[in-house]
């Protein structure tokens, strides 16, 4: 007598995050938006360079910048908690220093006046930063977080035995 076993295959992270398409979008997003602004015309180029050794290191030197000032994102909505603000607080500032708890915005142009801030901003800035970086230099992102999802679900609870 044969028995057939049926199983229910639940979908990768990485087949999810593949499907979706989403990490590849957000970095495009996020790249074009820093190109237009600037924000890769200081990358180095070999061009300008004596030797690969020195190009070499002026490249990983703009890159490690470009890593500190992820850091830096989280760092400042750290910041955000310690001065007392609530963790999902958005609030904004205008140039003059009054703080709104909504935007404001140019009666002609509609464009916005205030500058956000809290820690959803922060940590919103650190991901825009994070999609442009690996957009720039074209890291396989989406894949790098379906591994990382996909071994992080074979890891116990709370794994380490940290208390955070």
């Amino acid at each position: 007598m044969s028995t057939t076993t049926t199983t229910t295959t639940t979908p990768s992270a990485i087949q999810v995050i593949e499907a979706e398409g989403a990490t590849e979008i957000l970095t495009e997003v996020c790249y074009a938006a820093a190109a237009a602004n600037g924000w890769h015309e200081d990358y180095p180029k070999r061009e300008d360079y004596t030797s690969d050794q020195v190009f070499k290191r002026a490249t990983l030197a703009w890159i490690t910048n470009k890593v500190y000032l992820i850091a830096n994102e989280v760092i400042e909505g750290t910041e955000e908690l310690r001065d007392g603000r609530r963790v999902d607080e958005i609030y904004f500032v205008h140039p003059d220093g009054t703080e709104y708890t909504e935007q404001q915005y140019d009666a002609l142009t509609g464009a916005p006046l205030c500058k956000p801030e809290g820690l959803p901003i922060e940590l919103a800035d650190a991901i825009i930063r994070i999609g442009d970086l690996t957009g720039l230099m074209e890291l396989p992102t989406a894949d790098a977080v379906g591994f990382k999802l996909e071994y992080n679900a074979t890891r116990g609870k709370r794994h380490g035995g940290k208390a955070f």
